[in-house]
């Protein structure tokens, strides 16, 4: 193997001490607390980091309550940066990457079967039990064995690549399922094929997606869909949020339409509705009978993560889904390959979508208040942070 450069000796890192704790964060100067990776790890430096809403209620809410905090950490399961030393094959120093926010076992049933989703032993960045450099609100990341790893190409920008690792690979993850459902409908679109009589092309899929407070990955999602061949429409949230899914090809579906807000026309029956959950706290959480929109046979996509408690006023009915024939998924995270996808998707779109108006202004780690303000005020659905 190529002789690897010498590991630094030190890295700044943003630390959590604990929500009851003022100030809650400290930044310092940390010793790196080894000399040499271990198999398949890979040492990067941080160009960028970001810092969703989940982990900015960290700061104020502990996931389990005070009481369950016990270890300073650093956080952040978002980032894009260079390689500075790597133990795995076909990822050199140098190149500009970005990760996966879990590290799998590898070695579980679970993944041995192609389902690192579902991982036994999975362990997210930035979480607990913390490891060394193990958040990206630090100058270095250390990736473990069981972390996917994807390059990132020229043509997508450092904080346009942060949207890769987190919502949108988990977006392309929940789609992808959808399409395996829904055979000779979507995939590349319905242009151009015949309808039934043999005259006029088949109108394309319709879906709506419904923001119960997972806005970034509903956004997404929208531009996953768009880009599949559905007619998307998109409801709840505030009016901005729609004004924004708009720009990712969106039909927005006013609540209180008007001449500022001229409403799309939901069909009377969709092929599938999509149910984005989160904490970013602008949707609508509680939503009745999604299934009654659906056609006979259409799916219902449950995507993203709820906050604790979160979806609890969802309300799905056995018998409705039974008699007609519906199709319900879950999906939160996404499969190794699903990274790559995601990259993809943002090389292949970056002319065709606003990415960058999801994005706040990068905010250095001596601003990390101002950073943590922005994303729990939700101006911005994701706040980009400078580590070094």
């Amino acid at each position: 193997m190529v002789r690897q450069p010498a590991l630094p000796t030190h890295a700044t890192c943003l630390l959590f001490v604990g929500p009851s704790r003022r100030p809650c964060f400290v930044v310092e100067r940390c010793r790196v607390p080894f000399e040499e990776l271990g198999n398949s790890e890979v040492l990067i430096r941080v160009r960028l980091a970001g810092l969703c809403h989940a982990d900015a209620r960290r700061f104020v809410h502990a996931p389990g309550g005070a009481a369950d905090f016990t270890d300073a950490l650093i956080p952040g399961h978002e980032a894009v940066g260079d390689v500075v030393a790597s133990q795995r094959p076909g990822v050199d120093v140098g190149a500009r990457v970005v990760f996966s926010a879990f590290n799998w076992c590898m070695e579980c049933d679970c993944c041995r079967q192609g389902a690192h989703v579902a991982c036994e032993n999975a362990t997210k960045y930035g979480g607990q039990p913390p490891w060394a450099l193990g958040g990206t609100l630090s100058s270095h990341v250390l990736l473990r064995g069981g972390t996917a790893v994807c390059a990132v190409p020229p043509a997508v920008p450092d904080a346009r690549a942060l949207l890769a690792a987190c919502p949108l690979a988990a977006a392309i993850a929940g789609v992808r399922r959808l399409l395996l459902l829904l055979p000779g409908r979507v995939e590349g679109g319905t242009a151009g094929q015949r309808g039934d009589d043999g005259g006029r092309p088949a109108p394309p899929p319709t879906a709506l997606v419904q923001d119960c407070g997972g806005g970034l990955v509903g956004i997404l999602a929208c531009a996953v869909l768009a880009e599949s061949g559905f007619m998307v429409f998109c409801e709840g949230g505030d009016v901005s949020r729609l004004r924004l899914a708009a720009k990712f090809r969106a039909n927005p579906v006013f609540k209180d339409a008007g001449p500022l807000t001229p409403s799309a026309t939901l069909p009377d029956r969709l092929d599938v509705v999509v149910m984005a959950f989160g904490v970013d706290g602008a949707g609508s959480p509680r939503t009745a009978g999604p299934h009654a929109r659906l056609r006979a046979g259409g799916c219902l996509l449950l995507l993203g993560q709820p906050p604790p408690g979160g979806g609890s006023g969802t309300t799905l009915e056995a018998g409705a889904i039974l008699a007609k024939g519906l199709s319900v998924i879950g999906n939160s995270e996404y499969e190794p390959d699903n990274l790559q996808d995601a990259v993809q998707f943002l090389e292949a779109t970056g002319g065709k979508f606003p990415y960058d108006e999801l994005l706040s202004p990068v905010y250095g780690m001596t601003d990390f208040q101002s950073a943590l303000a922005s994303a729990l005020d939700g101006k911005f659905l994701r706040v980009v942070v400078r580590p070094s």
